[in-house]
């Protein structure tokens, strides 16, 4: 036991220590970037280390009055979308997205996991055979799908696409939902409570940490998924295309075509996530397996 303990120990003290260095390294890039966002161009290009002598919000003024995406309409004519149109489609497309992303896989899942019927078996079949499947190749045919429905390029159309039950989440609230007590369930029907309320004002409320711990997980890769939206929505770019674009020197605006510039863009990005992080992270950290039953 001693030997074994000793083992686990170092094993546990190693990964502290790799998981440690990691996070400094991340935070030593983040505290880089806010760095030389606040410099002036001349500033940076003196040294691209050092602490600002100066410090300047100018970059940041600048991404957010000259920073937009340029949009082809289908008769050929163009407009600009600038950084409060891509705010707002980053809320529709990564909020809205993200809720629907978290309800559909749950409800399968409880009832897959509490409704005993032969569906629910071939559900969870179909789950994992999709998850088994390659996908590569995949887009071409989904593309014109989607175009033969009408719902391409749509913001309504990418949340019916997000609209499904397939993938590890849906794993893991079934899992989730097999361990929650049917005392709950019971109780409520003897009541008198319908099987919608049930779900509405029981188990809904049982499993908000899991469920706003999937949801800030999803939500944070929608923020920064921009691959998405130029294949689905490219007539709705979000802030992450937009930084996109700005990075690749796309936007020919003089005020932008420096890397500070670039930094700054990036740090705006950032900040709503680290503010839904702080609002959270009691949620999302908390003991996601704590009930209301007293044994």
């Amino acid at each position: 036991m001693q030997k074994r303990k000793g083992k686990t120990s170092v094993l546990f003290v190693t990964l502290c220590v790799i998981l440690l260095l990691y996070t400094l390294f991340m935070l030593s890039m983040l505290a880089w970037s806010l760095t030389q966002s606040v410099k002036s161009a001349h500033e940076f290009w003196k040294s691209v280390i050092s602490f600002p002598q100066t410090i300047t919000f100018e970059h940041f003024s600048n991404v957010m009055k000259y920073n937009y995406v340029r949009i082809t309409a289908s008769n050929g004519s163009q407009y600009d979308i600038g950084l409060w149109g891509q705010a707002i489609n980053t809320i529709l497309f990564a909020g809205v997205g993200a809720c629907v992303s978290v309800v559909v896989p749950f409800v399968t899942a409880y009832v897959c996991a509490k409704y005993k019927f032969f569906y629910s078996k071939i559900i969870y079949a179909i789950v994992l055979i999709t998850m088994v499947l390659p996908i590569v190749g995949a887009y071409p045919s989904e593309l014109t799908i989607l175009r033969t429905l009408g719902i391409y390029d749509q913001i309504w159309g990418n949340w019916i696409q997000k609209a499904n039950p397939l993938g590890m989440y849906f794993l893991v609230f079934f899992a989730y939902s097999k361990g929650l007590s049917d005392t709950y369930i019971e109780a409520a029907r003897i009541d008198g409570a319908s099987e919608l309320g049930i779900l509405l004002k029981i188990i809904f409320p049982l499993s908000i940490k899991v469920l706003l711990t999937v949801f800030c997980i999803i939500f944070v890769a929608n923020w920064n998924d921009y691959q998405t939206v130029l294949l689905y929505l490219p007539s709705h770019p979000t802030l992450a295309v937009g930084i996109y674009k700005l990075s690749r020197g796309t936007i020919s605006t003089a005020n932008l075509s420096t890397t500070p510039a670039y930094l700054a863009g990036s740090a705006i990005l950032t900040v709503p996530v680290v503010i839904l992080f702080i609002i959270f992270r009691n949620v999302m950290m908390g003991n996601i397996s704590v009930g209301g039953i007293k044994e």
